[in-house]
């Protein structure tokens, strides 16, 4: 998708800026408004968070809908609820995983296959891969992710680095050789109380 806003907006470098944020937001754009689901966004707002002036939204919608290919791109986009950051609040593991460039698809089919084993309990799974850098999944977990799990991932050639996300207070728990562990402070002192 970086590659058609790059095409279509590269001689108009503010749009640019808009179209991406439409783009990274979820949001589509129909009627010459912007919208998150059925929410409509303010143009003043997106403007701020552009840092441009209101009337380049508007070329920016009134370019989008005036495009047949752009038009059915955001038109057709939804918001998604993101649960990588709320599921140590929650209870719930995360494990972020960094993969070798362009090797997204088949390390996330080897880390799915460790995963449906018994014990692991996927809520959620997001992957990212941008054009020139290693991509990234994000996995989350309604219960804790035995550490015999990771050693196995671990060993997956493409897995560059493993990052577990937990609300687990007894660190001793969790100290191994094969991930880095981060706690949610917010948890903790939720639990302190």
């Amino acid at each position: 998708m970086t590659l058609i806003i790059e095409a279509y907006f590269h001689e108009y470098p503010a749009r640019k800026k808009v179209a991406e944020i439409i783009f990274k937001s979820g949001f589509s754009v129909k009627e010459g408004k912007i919208f998150a689901g059925n929410v409509e966004i303010p143009v003043s707002s997106l403007a701020r968070a552009a840092d441009v002036n209101r009337k380049i939204v508007y070329h920016t919608i009134e370019f989008i809908e005036k495009n047949y290919a752009l038009k059915s791109i955001f038109e057709r986009m939804e918001p998604m609820a993101n649960l990588k950051r709320v599921g140590p609040i929650v209870g719930w593991d995360v494990l972020e995983f960094d993969m070798e460039m362009n090797k997204l698809s088949c390390a996330l089919k080897d880390v799915l296959d460790i995963l449906s084993k018994p014990g692991c309990h996927v809520r959620q799974v997001i992957g990212e891969e941008p054009l020139l850098s290693e991509g990234k999944i994000y996995i989350v977990l309604t219960r804790p992710v035995p550490m015999e799990i990771l050693k196995e991932i671990k060993d997956v050639p493409t897995v560059k680095d493993i990052t577990l996300h937990t609300s687990e207070r007894d660190k001793n728990k969790l100290a191994c050789a094969f991930c880095k562990v981060k706690a949610c402070p917010r948890r903790a002192l939720l639990q302190e109380k």
